[in-house]
């Protein structure tokens, strides 16, 4: 005989009428509210923590939280105002989704595991691959119709490869590594997938050496194409868990505050992206002063054009004599002696071949201030230097950049080139091959055609599609792009050879 008794509930009218309402609106119960009308930020954040960087990622995420937290205190209604949005992907088997942060009083640096509070049930149903261009615009796409705002942010966190070739031919000039997949964001990719309504206000880079003027130039807005007004990165690489959002959002929570190092708050209802982009580089140097080869800069890429076409008429006045050649890469060094601002390890030859980045801002200066060059070379490296520095909102690097720069001061630092030792033997006891021949990347080529080309050679494909490096073959030098190919793309017969690097020529 059974003789466990039977509970019996007795249900009220009121409660009833609750219970079937919850039952109607089905997995909206668990869903935060999307407003209705426009806020003034909305804040996006793709959080690929699906490879070696995941609890970092989780760290950032309790960041957010205990940064909107913390900025409640003094602005109770700043979420009237206020959407942060995240797309998040995690090592672990179905550790993902879309979230609306919410303020919690944590620990951002305590337990990582309790990720999925506040999230939207109805958004995301599969895991994303966080390398896929076309999940980043579904995303974008979906917090902007759901979470309209007058201004949006969009920060791509991961890991990240500036550009680079040869060790890395899978993975060169990408930032977001999503392991599941095997797949990667690369710069190119972006753009040929975004469209001029996916753009932002500011565009955030949360990754290392991807602070290079030629990933500036490729998202500066107006030209009917995705892009940013603004823009925040770092040239060299980033400490762990990159930037500080605990801070950066409790700078939103209204004038006529300070934060913990004196720096003045904002109404995030007026916020503009040039200060947004200016609070994340402080923000950065406050936290991590004492590292001495951290960096950050913040970019009004409204400015960027300028940079292009300075740069371009620059390298055009450098091609007129053979000799100028040899005193520029003097300045550039080819290794571990090099005292121009460089943002990798001089000493290694790896590094030589993978990230080849050098200050611009310093290497202008060298050139104005070397006797070698003519008048006229040295006051158009003069007028890079003014465009760079009215390009740059704000710059900061740690002491590693100042022994042999500018005084900090006069620094207006923090945006990089790529400046190859062209004629350097890869591998070195390969006589006929050189480093430019591995930096096929490097073209404004659509990746078809490089792809195309590299098959056509044996080699391995690699996305291009870099804006910057464009050229007309004219026969004449008058891009940066061009003179690297006037100066290391040669044959014995001192002509171009097709064969070494794809893409226009002088």
């Amino acid at each position: 005989m059974n003789n466990k008794k039977k509970t019996v509930f007795l249900i009220s009218i009121p409660v009833l009428v609750f219970i079937l309402s919850l039952v109607v609106a089905g997995c909206d119960l668990f869903n935060f509210d999307k407003p209705a009308t426009p806020k003034s930020w909305t804040i996006m954040v793709w959080l690929d923590g699906d490879n070696n960087l995941d609890n970092a990622a989780k760290e950032d995420f309790h960041e957010m939280e205990a940064g909107l937290y913390a900025a409640i205190q003094s602005d109770p209604d700043i979420q009237d105002h206020l959407n942060i949005i995240i797309q998040y992907d995690g090592l672990v088997a179905d550790s993902y989704g879309r979230f609306v942060i919410q303020p919690r009083d944590i620990d951002p640096d305590g337990d990582v595991s309790n990720l999925f509070y506040g999230k939207i049930s109805d958004s995301l149903t599969t895991e994303p691959n966080m390398g896929d261009a076309y999940e980043l615009q579904d995303f974008i796409q979906y917090t902007k119709s759901n979470y309209p705002a007058d201004h949006y942010a969009l920060i791509l966190w991961n890991h990240g490869g500036g550009v680079r070739s040869i060790s890395s031919s899978t993975a060169s000039r990408e930032i977001c590594q999503d392991e599941t997949s095997g797949d990667y964001l690369y710069i190119g990719e972006i753009k040929d997938v975004l469209i001029e309504t996916d753009s932002v206000d500011f565009l955030g880079m949360d990754a290392c050496l991807m602070g290079m003027t030629e990933i500036a130039y490729e998202f500066r807005p107006g030209i009917g194409d995705f892009g940013a007004q603004t823009m925040t990165f770092s040239p060299a690489e980033e400490q762990g868990d990159g930037w500080e959002y605990q801070k950066i959002i409790n700078r939103f929570r209204g004038t006529g505050y300070l934060d913990e190092t004196g720096d003045v708050c904002f109404n995030i209802e007026d916020l503009t992206a040039a200060d947004f982009a200016r609070i994340i580089a402080k923000e950065y140097e406050d936290a991590f002063s004492e590292l001495p080869g951290e960096t950050q800069t913040a970019v009004d890429l409204t400015k960027i054009s300028a940079v292009k076409s300075t740069v371009d008429e620059l390298a055009g006045l450098l091609a007129d004599d053979p000799s100028y050649k040899g005193a520029v890469e003097d300045i550039r060094g080819s290794g571990p002696d090099s005292e121009l601002m460089h943002y990798f390890d001089i000493s290694s030859r790896y590094e030589w071949e993978n990230y080849a980045s050098f200050d611009l801002y310093d290497l202008a200066w060298r050139i104005r201030e070397n006797p070698v060059f003519t008048d006229i070379i040295q006051d158009k490296a003069d007028e890079l230097m003014i465009v760079i520095e009215d390009a740059i909102l704000y710059s900061w690097a740690g002491s590693r950049y100042n022994e042999d720069g500018l005084p900090p001061d006069e620094w207006m630092n923090g945006l990089s080139i790529f400046f190859p030792d062209g004629d350097a033997k890869y591998p070195e006891d390969d006589s006929d091959t050189t480093y430019w021949d591995f930096q096929y990347f490097y073209s404004d080529l659509p990746h078809v055609e490089i792809a195309a080309w590299a098959n056509t050679y044996g080699l391995n494909p690699n996305y291009g599609a870099i804006d910057f490096c464009t050229g007309d073959d004219d026969g004449e030098v008058e891009g940066w792009f061009e003179l690297m190919q006037f100066w290391y793309n040669r044959d014995e017969s001192d002509d171009y050879d097709e064969t070494v690097h794809p893409g226009p020529y002088w």
